[in-house]
């Protein structure tokens, strides 16, 4: 970019500051460099050749210490004028540690401020999933519902509706206030709680429910022990042949992702595992395998024919194009998973 002389001439006196966060991917750190080099130099400071090293370690140290701590951890770079008489710009690399609930606490506040069923209808619709609904449907009336990661009650509510008793545990005090005040409203015997269902401490009524649900959970995870954890907490929750629904992304078979694809994905909300690891993560539990089918098929296939899709995100998000839109057909893809309870130990289970 050629600029005119005089031009140049006035940046002299401009003041240049500025912050950009960015999710925390250690793999991409080479990337995340040329961009930030790119950036001063088009701020008209190019950053100096000697230091670029520093910069990266800087870069890498950020990045990792991130990730570590949370997928929805952002690295902060913040630029400003040198001090007198140095020229240029100095930067500082810092990581903002944010857990899911504050990720989810803040977005609502900055991007919907109090009408909070927006978040969650501007991803997933404002219908509840079809496969919720028709797996509570064999479901005897009055049954006891169990749904975690409530959000604003996409699910919690028409099932309420129906006549079920339904829990719900919701990690974002903000979604679980809310939650309560439509419940109590509407006269539903809807009763919510705010925990974390990965918390050690928290506890889940002993053989209660007859229908577990984690819609749309899964892929906030890290790893697949954390899957393992869920499926335990629900097990034991569970009355003898109760249902947990649940869904999660899986990778294509023959696929090798790299550490770079496991960690976009995990910062774009679509944490995956192969085939493999699911299914070591639910090895050995007393549940038997009900039905498993593509999420994006069984919504579009059963929802009205007007609220497809559910939202203009969902598409691409299920089908995981949203994180490998180069890639045909995307290497991984949200599938629903329909486990039942064993009635009885060493009993058969599940059903074809």
């Amino acid at each position: 970019m050629n600029l005119p002389t005089a031009f140049q001439r006035l940046q002299r006196g401009a003041t240049l500051r500025g912050t950009v966060e960015l999710p925390c991917v250690p793999a991409l750190v080479d990337a995340y460099l040329e961009w930030t080099l790119q950036l001063f130099a088009l701020l008209g400071s190019p950053f100096p050749e000697h230091r670029r090293p520093e910069l990266r370690d800087r870069l890498e140290a950020k990045l990792a210490e991130g990730f570590a701590a949370s997928q929805h951890a952002r690295l902060v770079l913040t630029y400003q004028p040198a001090a007198p008489p140095q020229p240029g710009l100095v930067l500082d690399v810092a990581v903002r540690l944010d857990s899911l609930k504050s990720f989810y606490e803040q977005t609502v506040q900055e991007r919907f401020g109090a009408v909070l069923g927006e978040m969650e209808t501007s991803v997933f619709g404002r219908r509840p999933n079809a496969k919720v609904m028709d797996l509570a449907a064999q479901l005897p009336p009055g049954a006891r519902i169990l749904d975690v990661g409530a959000g604003a009650g996409r699910n919690t509510l028409p099932l309420a509706r129906q006549g079920f008793r339904v829990d719900a545990l919701e990690l974002a005090e903000i979604f679980s206030r809310q939650l309560q005040v439509l419940g109590d409203r509407e006269g539903l015997p809807v009763r919510v709680w705010q925990g974390d269902i990965l918390d050690p401490g928290q506890r889940l009524p002993h053989q209660t429910y007859d229908l577990v649900l984690f819609a749309e959970v899964f892929p906030h995870f890290r790893t697949p022990h954390q899957i393992r954890l869920a499926a335990l907490k629900a097990y034991d929750a569970l009355c003898p042949g109760g249902f947990l629904v649940f869904n999660t992304f899986v990778s294509r078979t023959g696929w090798e992702p790299t550490p770079s694809d496991r960690q976009v994905a995990a910062v774009s909300q679509a944490f995956f595992t192969s085939e493999g690891e699911l299914m070591a993560a639910m090895q050995n539990l007393p549940f038997g395998l009900w039905s498993r089918e593509p999420v994006f098929d069984y919504e579009r296939d059963r929802l009205p024919a007007e609220a497809w899709p559910p939202s203009p995100w969902f598409a691409d998000w299920t089908t995981g194009r949203f994180v490998f839109p180069e890639v045909e057909p995307p290497p991984i893809a949200l599938e629903w998973f329909v486990y039942r309870r064993e009635a009885r130990p060493g009993s058969s289970g599940g059903a074809s």
